[in-house]
């Protein structure tokens, strides 16, 4: 399970006991914050119905009804899945959908690991691939799947009549913290950069900055930018390290000030670092499948790298029993393993 939920909980940079709200942001398209404020879901309103990005709890998605109502009285045509977290595909069953959709690797892994109150409902339809487009009355949803990085099958989801993408959990340092690998989060964040068709990104979580989500290109990059910086910050630290003992409190030393009002920095700074030193120079990568399915390619500053290369696939399969599939376990740097394998040597561990 991840432990997202409950740093999010935890977390003082977050936004605490406020009511639901929810807002306008495009043509038929709303967001949607919850009472707390810590998750943001969008619906999309059509012609044949209503789609609803990430219900993520029971009480989330019964709000987020609440606020549909106001809007629409149009019964939901899908729920779509982001990725495969029970903190954000909790509580579909309260909008009673004719469709539940999600990448097939999300929905490998949620058939795989049921919750056990029962408030994660499996996907109904599935797909596979790179992309998939789907039409619901007057609104065209892209979904593109750019491989290994904070969650299965995880999706970004372009509207691009509105010029507005939802994408969950990637635009926050705390999306270090659950299971992303830092390094694939870094690529992911590349792709989502080039990506085309959008202006404004509703992300899922972005605390007292903006309750209902709403960022830009710029927030991206900072993220981006993060995420490279503490990979560089723990390598120079590792440098300076007296003993292999004296290695593990890295975390704790590790400090980017430059990122220090970006919330929620305090929260979650030391469990990222503590990602960061474990992928890139203590184990790997954290039991994952592997390499996305772009070409992972090896660039001169010797960090893994891709670029986002969607295939045409639309393949979509309707199914309750999604099975996984294997991918090659991923080739990290081997400038950070040797120099740690070097260090252990000379201090007789």
């Amino acid at each position: 399970m991840s432990l997202l939920p409950l740093l999010l909980l935890a977390g003082p940079a977050f936004s605490q006991a406020q009511g639901p709200t929810y807002r306008n942001i495009g043509q038929g398209v709303y967001t949607f914050a919850g009472d707390g404020l810590l998750y943001t879901s969008v619906f999309v309103v059509t012609t044949d119905g209503v789609v609803v990005l990430d219900p993520m709890s029971t009480t989330h998605a019964t709000q987020m009804l609440a606020a549909i109502r106001e809007v629409s009285d149009q019964p939901v045509s899908y729920v779509a899945y982001s990725h495969n977290h029970w903190d954000h595909t909790g509580g579909a069953a309260v909008f009673n959908p004719r469709n539940i959709i999600a990448h097939k690797k999300a929905a490998a892994w949620i058939a795989a690991n049921p919750k056990a109150d029962g408030s994660v409902v499996p996907p109904t339809i599935t797909w596979s691939g790179r992309e998939k487009t789907i039409q619901v009355g007057n609104q065209t949803i892209e979904m593109k799947h750019l491989g290994v990085n904070h969650g299965q099958g995880w999706t970004a989801f372009i509207l691009k009549q509105q010029r507005i993408a939802y994408m969950t959990d990637l635009t926050f340092i705390g999306s270090l913290v659950a299971d992303g690998q830092p390094s694939q989060l870094a690529r992911t964040l590349k792709d989502i950069l080039a990506l085309p068709g959008y202006d404004t990104v509703v992300a899922s979580h972005s605390g007292q900055e903006n309750i209902n989500g709403e960022l830009t290109r710029d927030y991206v990059q900072t993220a981006l930018d993060f995420i490279v910086d503490l990979r560089a910050e723990v390598q120079r630290q590792l440098g300076l390290v007296t003993s292999a003992a004296d290695a593990f409190n890295i975390p704790t030393r590790v400090d980017l000030p430059k990122y220090q009002d970006r919330e929620p920095y305090k929260t979650f700074l030391i469990p990222a670092a503590w990602n960061v030193l474990s992928e890139d120079v203590l184990v790997g990568p954290f039991g994952k499948s592997g390499i996305p399915e772009g070409n992972l390619v090896q660039s001169s500053s010797g960090r893994n790298s891709a670029s986002p290369s969607f295939s045409s696939s639309n393949s979509v399969s309707s199914s309750n029993s999604p099975r996984n599939s294997a991918s090659p376990r991923l080739s990290y740097p081997a400038r950070d393993r040797n120099a740690w394998k070097s260090f252990f040597a000379k201090n007789g561990r």
